[in-house]
């Protein structure tokens, strides 16, 4: 199971998403070219960026996902 529907623990936000998305092109084109696969998914959190309606912008710090 992909995407939104498989129960991964993984909060559901385009970062990860994305990072799925690099993770599966790799594992189908290795796949393809019948060679090892990537290592298993791990999401890497940069963290996140808001602005406070001030034209102020808070950094929070990345919660580590697994």
């Amino acid at each position: 199971m992909l995407g939104d529907l498989a129960a991964t623990g993984l909060p559901g936000v385009a970062p990860v998403a994305m990072q799925q998305g690099v993770w599966l092109a790799k594992s189908i084109t290795a796949f393809e070219r019948r060679t090892d696969q990537p290592k298993p998914f791990k999401y890497s959190d940069k963290g996140s960026l808001g602005e406070d309606g001030n034209g102020k912008f808070d950094y929070a710090t990345a919660i580590k996902y697994t």
